[in-house]
């Protein structure tokens, strides 16, 4: 496996929570100066990833759950991670049911909701093989997906209109009042499962320079998620649309290439990186279950998750709860991206001090 697997999975695993409700929700946060909302949430998981590392650094043959385990003891540990638990769960869901109805919106109009929901199967039995398997696969994929999705955004250049970028201020801040910029927050919640990799595995994971360097190159496509669908229908069209950047794809008309709709490629690559994250999440949640709250057999936990998540995530009866759904997850959202971190740097903190 190569040394750089794991940073691809952490690649692949933000640019599947940016491609989620990222767009639609920074677009309907705002009426201008929309980079301001992505360059706070950017800066802000920066400085949580930093402490969460940090702390992380002081056990590092241990993962987030025997840390907590060892330090507050099983019981404690089981109520400070149940909100982690349910924040998976409910995210597993919601990026199915998303791409579900992204999928029936763009190509399977006539297809049941419920059946699409069946995709969990994917991301299931890569999580069932476990943590390598998923780490390995991402590097394929990532040389896979990559090409397409810089394509898609390199080609939607020529609809550009930067007049539909003004004004480029928001003097007021007025996003700081918007439900809609607190729950975008779900696109910066994939640094959590570094927390689930014990870091002498892999070396690289020590390294902070590279893990911020992968990041910081991540926040092209914050930004260009973003900007497209903004600088070529404008704030105004563009906060109506379900799937803004979706739309936005399939406005490109490109006459020297056999296909069509150039959506089908990066709904493809949007899809697969989805099926990463999904898989990475419903490892967790085993870990997590294993750990502090069912001893059982692995297969006997995904059959719970499958038939969880399914019965959920198939049986959402319109967008509107869809997006009930990702309110609800932003209390539990914020805090695992807050109060864990917190508490694991900490720990660390305390640890260094007793040893030194």
């Amino acid at each position: 496996m190569s040394k750089f697997a794991p940073l691809t999975t952490f690649f692949l695993v933000h640019i599947a929570t940016i491609l989620l409700v990222f767009p639609e929700k920074t677009i309907a946060s705002t009426k201008s100066g929309h980079w301001e909302p992505i360059l706070i949430g950017f800066m802000l998981e920066w400085i949580l990833m930093w402490l969460y590392l940090k702390g992380l650094a002081g056990f590092p043959k241990m993962d987030l759950v025997d840390i907590f385990n060892k330090i507050t003891g099983k019981w404690a540990a089981r109520f400070i991670l149940a909100p982690l638990l349910l924040f998976f769960f409910i995210d597993v869901c919601v990026i199915l049911r998303v791409h579900s109805e992204m999928l029936t919106v763009t190509f399977l109009p006539e297809y049941p909701l419920w059946s699409l929901a069946l995709l969990v199967l994917v991301p299931l039995y890569a999580a069932w093989k476990g943590i390598l398997t998923i780490i390995r696969a991402t590097l394929i994929l990532f040389i896979i997906c990559m090409p397409v999705t810089l394509f898609s955004f390199f080609t939607s250049f020529g609809n550009f209109d930067l007049k539909n970028g003004y004004p480029l201020f928001d003097k007021t801040f007025s996003f700081m009042t918007s439900a809609d910029f607190y729950s975008s927050f779900i696109a910066h919640s994939g640094f959590l499962f570094l927390g689930f990799i014990p870091l002498y595995k892999y070396p690289i994971l020590k390294k902070s320079k590279s893990i911020f360097l992968t990041y910081v190159s991540l926040l092209f496509f914050y930004i260009a998620l973003v900007y497209i669908p903004l600088f070529i229908f404008g704030r105004e069209t563009s906060s109506r649309f379900q799937f803004p950047t979706i739309i936005s794809m399939d406005s490109i008309d490109i006459s020297w290439i056999m296909f069509d709709r150039l959506t089908l490629f990066f709904i493809t690559c949007t899809l697969i990186s989805v099926f990463v994250y999904a898989a990475l999440l419903l490892w967790m949640m085993i870990q997590l279950i294993q750990k502090l709250y069912l001893i059982s057999s692995i297969p006997v936990i995904v059959i719970i998750l499958a038939i969880s998540v399914v019965a959920l995530a198939g049986f959402l009866p319109t967008w509107n709860s869809v997006q009930v759904l990702i309110n609800m997850d932003t209390w539990f959202r914020f805090y695992c991206i807050f109060a864990i971190p917190l508490a694991i740097f900490i720990m660390g903190m305390v640890k260094r001090r007793k040893l030194a």
